[in-house]
């Protein structure tokens, strides 16, 4: 009878961890919401402010989970400034409006936000997505559009990792 009652409690007890999502390896809050390709995601926004996830997973979300992703070998400090230290990029994203966008996640060794604001220039269009991911590393994920207005803009999803989006111009979220 002692051995019964010793597995109730510890069958309750995996039961109550289980449904608190106490014991998930990252140690944040999870819940599931829509991707941006209509699939189902997990969102992990971290507990501590950070952005959650890897480029992969932010370009996976924007160009669909089946995209190639790849990392980039050209020189960052041109396009990105000095701090940018890795990149990568997925397929171009086909426009209703005939256009294409070509979205890159990018990672600095400082915060680069004083870089990437909301255009205030007339017809001159931004959509960017942009989070800290360390003490010492923050992301942007960037779609390009040679600042035209994007017909439909794929970053949004990325509020779910915990970024602060702009999709041409506008705060999303």
């Amino acid at each position: 009878m002692r051995k019964f009652r010793w597995l109730l409690v510890v069958l309750a007890a995996v039961g109550l961890l289980t449904l608190t999502g106490c014991g998930t390896s990252s140690g944040s809050d999870t819940e599931s919401s829509s991707s941006s390709d209509g699939g189902e995601a997990t969102s992990t926004v971290a507990d501590d402010g950070f952005v959650t996830g890897t480029p992969e997973e932010w370009l996976a979300d924007v160009c669909g989970a089946d995209a190639e992703i790849a990392k980039s070998d050209s020189d960052l400090e041109p396009r990105y400034g000095p701090d940018a230290t890795d990149s990568w990029y997925c397929p171009s994203i086909a426009q209703n409006d005939g256009t294409d966008t070509y979205p890159e996640a990018v990672l600095f060794s400082s915060d680069p936000s004083a870089d990437w604001q909301p255009s205030t220039e007339p017809d001159t269009y931004l959509t960017f997505a942009i989070g800290q991911v360390s003490e010492d590393q923050w992301a942007l994920v960037y779609e390009d559009s040679s600042t035209d207005k994007i017909a439909e803009p794929a970053l949004s999803g990325l509020t779910e990792f915990g970024f602060e989006v702009y999709e041409n111009n506008e705060p999303v979220g």
